[in-house]
């Protein structure tokens, strides 16, 4: 990345980026809960249960796009 910013080309080699998914990452959504009135999930960081998350939107995909703002 080219960035004559040095705070913005610093932020980047600082700070550690997190990945999600249902089967492997930092972040694991697992228990997965789809029905009518939504879908709930246990979010987890490295193995450690952190919330049990409620969405009003259905789906799988809903969880993935969710993960990231939590």
């Amino acid at each position: 990345m080219r960035n004559k910013n040095e705070y913005i080309r610093n932020y980047y080699v600082e700070h550690k980026k997190h990945t999600y998914g249902f089967n492997y990452g930092d972040f694991l959504a697992k228990n997965i809960i789809l029905s009518i009135s939504g879908t709930s999930f246990d979010l987890f960081y490295n193995d450690n249960f952190i919330d049990n998350i409620k969405l009003k939107l259905l789906g799988r995909q809903s969880v993935l796009n969710v993960m990231p703002s939590l």
